[in-house]
C-alpha cells in the first residue's frame, strides 16, 4: 500500500557526433498510501503528491557536448 510502480519510455535521435535530441515519458503509479514523485529525474517521496495518485511526465530536450 505504501509502494509505487514506475515506467519510463524514451527515445534518442543523434543529429551529429556531439548533438542529439531526446524525449522521455514517465509514469508513477502510487499505492493507496504511496506519495512518490519525480524530483530532478530521481524517484523521491514528496508531500506535494496526494496518496494513491498517478504522476505523468513528458520531457523533450536537446543536448550538445562542447
Amino acid at each position: 500500500e505504501n509502494g509505487a510502480t514506475g515506467y519510463t519510455l524514451g527515445g534518442l535521435k543523434r543529429l551529429s557526433k556531439r548533438t542529439h535530441l531526446y524525449t522521455a515519458y514517465h509514469v508513477i503509479k502510487n499505492g493507496d498510501n504511496g506519495t512518490y514523485n519525480m524530483n530532478g529525474g530521481n524517484y523521491a517521496s514528496a508531500a506535494a503528491v496526494g496518496a494513491g495518485s498517478q504522476v505523468k511526465i513528458l520531457a523533450f530536450g536537446l543536448q550538445h557536448w562542447f
